[in-house]
């Protein structure tokens, strides 16, 4: 799972006549014990959402708005972090609560994109 932000003066085209603003997401990775966030758990919060489709800031606040993030019944899911201090191997695998994994990645990245206070930004999920 990924999401995307840009910057354009109208809804984003296949031309690629925007500038990118921002881009970042936690995925699964090639080990077998991190499964990482899907786009299918993101839609399993926030079921409107459509991956693939550009979203105004706004709309993309909006979107996430209702989100109920407290869905413990979602489970868990596991994450490969990479750790910054001398160790003999600097990835390792942690649990997350899948719900406070996806309330992280959507609430930071919206927060994040509205303190740049950029005009024309549109986000989508990949």
């Amino acid at each position: 799972m990924a999401l995307r932000a840009i910057i354009s003066q109208g809804p984003p085209d296949v031309a690629g006549d925007w500038e990118q603003l921002w881009y970042g997401g936690v995925g699964a990775s090639d080990d077998e014990e991190a499964s990482g966030i899907t786009t299918a758990a993101i839609l399993s919060f926030v079921p409107e959402a459509q991956p693939g489709v550009w979203y105004k800031l706004a709309d993309f606040e909006a979107l996430l708005g209702p989100v109920d993030w407290s869905k413990e019944a979602e489970g868990w899911t596991s994450l490969n972090l990479t750790e910054h201090a001398v160790a003999a191997s600097p990835i390792f695998t942690t649990d997350i609560q899948l719900s406070e994994a996806v309330a992280s990645v959507c609430l930071n990245a919206l927060d994040l994109l509205k303190s740049l206070n950029k005009k024309h930004v549109w986000v989508r999920f990949e």
